[in-house]
């Protein structure tokens, strides 16, 4: 009897998070009965044009539960220390973005699990979802894994395939992942409520390790001589942030929604042959050349402006067309 009683009492869980994907699966967990008892995420941020300082996603979740949260400019030793007297049962980990040190991991009773949206030991690392789109891959996965002091070094608990189709983009891509990610965790905490011991995971072959880049905002520029594909691939990565821009008329100049122009269509104008170039076909679409293939623009933004159909751009700036972006 003393055992079930036990086996009931809530699990002790400080959860590190910060962006959407964090948030998303915070809720998960509120749902299910797996309420955190603390919430360590990042302090304020002074967002967009206005510097509005802004809390985090995980934090505004947390708030709106009643969820007691702690924030950290860094893991030091003041952090370390707090661990060590106040250890948790277990620690769970989405997108927090920083190393967490080991004395912090050692401190919970049934480990730290983290939830990374990647096929590890593919793409370690804090971009895996962008450079998935980046890399044009056609599956993505989610793993949950037990920390270590690595950068997603750890023992792999449960990993999960999903397909990717060709016109996802970041938002939608990160949903399906949040949801992949939140079925193979739902029944990992189950059986650590169950058994009230720390899961065993299997090691990962450090030899098949591939690690994503930080994300910067001139990432974000476009190389005209790329493929059409290569660019479209950087628009859905890079959807929600930095987003993808050229330069027209030495300003800013955002594609906020573009596609491949049909690999079947044939362009007939022989003067269309400098990568950048923008022109109008038979079908009165407008198009950019690639160093390979054509992008077709439906929607953009000029710095300080709100975002426009083509064809609204156009009445006011009729001269982009012949324009050369890359310029």
């Amino acid at each position: 009897m003393m055992s079930n009683k036990k086996n009931n009492q809530p699990l002790k869980i400080t959860f590190f998070g910060a962006p959407h994907f964090s948030g998303e699966i915070l809720k998960f967990l509120i749902k299910n009965n797996f309420t955190p008892q603390l919430i360590i995420t990042h302090p304020d941020q002074s967002i967009g044009r206005k510097k509005i300082l802004t809390p985090t996603k995980t934090k505004t979740i947390a708030k709106k539960n009643n969820i007691s949260i702690k924030e950290f400019n860094s893991l030091d030793h003041k952090a370390i220390k707090y661990f060590q007297t106040n250890p948790p049962d277990l620690i769970i980990t989405a997108s927090y973005g920083l190393i967490i040190p080991p004395e912090i991991i050692n401190s919970a009773k049934f480990g730290a699990l983290n939830v990374h949206p990647s096929l590890l030991p593919r793409l370690r690392g804090a971009t895996p979802i962008q450079t998935t789109l980046l890399q044009g891959s056609q599956t993505t996965s989610s793993t949950i894994m037990l920390m270590d002091a690595g950068m997603d070094t750890g023992d792999i608990i449960a990993q999960k395939q999903s397909p990717i189709s060709p016109t996802d983009t970041y938002p939608k891509l990160e949903q399906k992942l949040i949801k992949l990610s939140t079925e193979l965790l739902l029944p990992i905490l189950e059986n650590i409520q169950k058994t009230r011991q720390k899961p065993v995971g299997k090691q990962q072959n450090n030899s098949q390790a591939t690690f994503t880049k930080l994300i910067k905002k001139q990432d974000g520029l476009i190389d005209w001589n790329k493929s059409a594909q290569e660019i479209y691939n950087q628009w859905r990565a890079f959807y929600d942030w930095p987003k993808i821009n050229t330069f027209y008329k030495q300003q800013k100049l955002t594609l906020t929604e573009i596609e491949i122009f049909s690999k079947d269509a044939i362009i007939n104008d022989v003067n269309i042959v400098a990568s950048g170039t923008v022109f109008k076909n038979e079908n009165k679409e407008i198009l950019v050349q690639t160093g390979e293939g054509q992008i077709k623009i439906n929607k953009l933004q000029l710095a300080g402006k709100e975002a426009l159909n083509i064809s609204d751009f156009l009445n006011g700036q009729p001269q982009f067309i012949g324009t050369n972006l890359a310029k």
